[in-house]
C-alpha cells in the first residue's frame, strides 16, 4: 500500500508523504509549544474501510514541527501496528516532567480483533526524535474504556481519567504517564444515566479534587437524547466520589442546548471559578440560540455570563461541542472557539477573547471547508503563545477546494493574524448563506461597520446601506450569486459571496 500525507498550514504551504491509493484520512487532535520556541501539531492517518460501514482503522500518527509563522520545518511520523481505533477524544500532549527536552503523546486504543484496551505513550524531543513508545494492555476486566474520555494529568504528573465496569457502574482510575496503574475505584453511580463524553479539570486545588462533568443522556430507539442538563462528580485524590451537582439551567434566560455527544466544556480559572462554555437555548424561545461563557463558583452558583455568538435560529446552525474549547491564559484572560455549520451555512471557526473578568474583548471567524471524515471544521485543543497569542490546531481546509487537512492558526492577543492568512479572517460572521429575506452579520465588539454593500458578479452595485449594518434586506434582489462588501471605519474592506434564492 502506498500513501501520501497531505498537510496544509495557516500560510497554505504542503508536504506529500509518499503516495495514496487507499482513502486516508487525516485528524489533528492535538498541538503543544516547545522550548525551543516552535510548534508541535499531532495529527491522527486513518484508512476508511469502503466495504464495511463505519470501519476504519488507525494507521498512526504524525508529528509537525512548524515555527511561529506556522511554516513547516519537519516531520515525523509514527506507524502504528497494533491498534484499530484511538479511544479518548482528549489525548494528552505534555511535557516530560521527568526529563528535559522531552514531551510525551498519551492516548487510549482498542484491538478491535483481541477487543482490548491499550494505553499507547509517544515520547519525542525538540528535534522530533522518537525516543520511546510504550504500549499497556489493559487487563482488569472490570475495567471498559470509554471512547470519549477526557484524561486530566494532575498536580503529581498522573493522569486520572473515569470508565465503567462491564456491568454499568462509574469507575476512576489513576495510572503513571508510563502507563502503570496506581488505583482503581469503583462507584456507586450507574453510568448509563451518564454521556460517554464527559470533561476532567482541576475542581479544588486545595484539596486535591478532581471535577468530572457529564451531559446527562438517555438513549431511545438506539439515539442519544439529552434532557439539557449536565451533573458534576467530585472526586478526592483516593478517588472517592465525595459530592455531587447537578446544574440544570444556566440561568433563567437560558437553558443547555440539547446536542450530541453533550456540548459543555468547564475548566478552572485562576481565580479559583468554575468557566462553563456550551451552547445555550433562549427560555423564553423556541428559536434561538447562542454560544455562551458562564462563570460559577464552586457550589454553581453563577456569577457572570457572556454571549460570545450570533442568536442563531435554533433550528439553523449545529454548533457541535466535540469542537468547541476553551484556552485559559497565564494573565487569567479567556480563549473561546467553537463552529458553526448545517447543510446550508457556510462552515465557520470563531476565536473570541474574554478579559479575566469575562468581558467581551473581540471574536474573529474564519471561513473553513469541511474536514472530510467528520463532515465539518473540528478545532480540538489550543495553547497560548507568544505571550497571550494562541496556537490552534484543527482539521479543516482553507479553501472550497481543498478539505480534510490538519490546519494550524496562529492568532495574536489583539485579534490579528499572520499576513498570509489575514484575507481569510473575518471581524464578524453572518447568516444564513444562502438567504431569501435578510442577511444578520453579528460584528465583534471592537470595529464599527460604516457601510454595507451589495454586487452583482457583473460588478454592478445592487444594494448599499450605512445604518443597521446587523440586518440586510435582500428580498428585493433577484435569485442568484452576489458579492457583500463590508467597509469598516478603519478603513479595512471585506468581500464575501452570497447567495440569493
Amino acid at each position: 500500500m502506498s500513501m501520501m500525507f497531505l498537510f496544509l498550514t495557516s500560510n497554505s504551504q504542503t508536504i506529500y508523504m509518499n503516495e495514496l491509493t487507499d482513502r486516508i484520512i487525516t485528524d489533528c487532535f492535538a498541538v503543544i509549544n516547545l522550548d525551543d520556541g516552535n510548534i508541535v501539531e499531532v495529527e491522527d492517518f486513518i484508512k476508511i474501510n469502503e466495504e464495511v460501514p463505519d470501519s476504519y482503522t488507525y494507521l498512526g500518527i504524525n508529528l509537525i514541527k512548524m515555527n511561529e509563522k506556522a511554516e513547516v520545518i519537519d516531520s515525523a511520523f509514527v506507524e502504528f501496528n497494533t491498534f484499530n481505533k484511538r479511544i479518548s477524544h482528549m489525548c494528552i500532549l505534555e511535557h516530560n516532567p521527568y526529563e528535559e527536552n522531552s514531551y510525551f503523546l498519551a492516548d487510549f486504543y482498542r484491538n478491535d480483533s483481541t477487543n482490548t484496551y491499550f494505553y499507547n505513550a509517544v515520547f519525542f524531543n525538540n528535534e522530533l526524535d522518537i525516543t520511546n513508545i510504550i504500549e499497556v494492555q489493559f487487563d482488569d476486566p472490570s475495567i471498559y474504556l470509554s471512547h470519549r474520555s477526557q484524561l486530566y494529568m494532575d498536580d503529581n504528573n498522573d493522569i486520572v481519567f473515569c470508565t465503567k465496569t462491564h456491568d454499568g457502574y462509574m469507575s476512576f482510575v489513576k495510572i503513571d504517564i508510563y502507563g502503570n496503574i496506581i488505583k482503581v475505584s469503583h462507584s456507586d453511580y450507574m453510568y448509563k444515566d451518564y454521556s460517554v463524553f464527559n470533561y476532567a479539570f482541576p475542581y479544588d486545588n486545595y484539596k486535591s479534587y478532581y471535577g468530572f462533568v457529564f451531559p446527562n443522556l438517555d438513549y431511545i430507539d438506539g439515539w442519544e437524547i439529552y434532557d439539557g442538563s449536565m451533573t458534576l462528580f467530585i472526586i478526592n485524590n483516593n478517588l472517592d466520589v465525595v459530592d455531587t451537582k447537578t446544574l440544570y439551567r444556566i440561568d433563567e434566560h437560558t437553558k443547555i442546548t440539547p446536542s450530541h455527544y453533550g456540548n459543555m466544556m468547564i475548566i478552572r480559572t485562576n481565580d479559583d471559578n468554575l468557566v462553563l462554555t456550551s451552547p445555550v437555548k433562549k427560555t423564553n424561545s423556541s428559536t434561538e440560540k447562542c454560544f455562551q461563557v458562564s462563570c460559577f463558583n464552586n457550589d454553581f452558583e453563577l456569577t457572570k455570563s457572556t454571549i460570545v455568538s450570533d442568536i442563531y435560529p435554533y433550528n439553523s446552525v449545529t454548533l457541535y461541542p466535540t469542537y468547541h474549547g476553551a484556552t485559559l491564559c497565564k494573565d487569567g484572560s479567556l480563549y473561546v472557539t467553537w463552529c458553526s455549520f448545517d447543510d446550508t451555512y457556510s462552515n465557520q471557526l470563531h476565536v473570541a477573547r474574554l478579559s479575566k473578568e469575562l468581558n467581551f474583548q473581540w471574536k474573529r471567524c474564519y471561513y473553513v471547508s469541511p474536514n472530510g471524515f467528520a463532515g465539518f471544521p473540528a478545532i480540538y485543543v489550543g495553547k497560548e503563545f507568544n505571550d497571550g497569542g494562541l496556537v490552534l490546531g484543527g482539521t479543516g481546509g482553507l479553501y472550497d477546494d481543498i478539505s480534510n487537512c490538519p490546519i494550524v492558526f496562529i492568532i495574536n492577543n489583539d485579534g490579528t493574524s499572520i499576513p498570509e492568512y489575514s484575507s481569510k479572517m473575518r471581524p464578524y460572521s453572518f447568516y444564513p448563506n444562502p438567504a431569501e429575506d435578510e442577511i444578520s452579520i453579528y460584528f465583534s465588539p471592537d470595529v464599527n461597520c460604516k457601510k454595507v454593500e451589495i454586487y452583482g458578479l457583473d460588478g454592478r452595485l445592487y444594494h448599499e446601506q450605512n445604518f443597521n449594518m446587523e440586518t440586510v434586506n435582500v428580498s428585493n434582489l433577484f435569485n442568484g450569486v452576489y458579492m457583500m462588501k463590508v467597509s469598516l471605519d478603519n478603513g479595512t474592506c471585506y468581500t464575501d459571496k452570497i447567495v440569493v434564492k
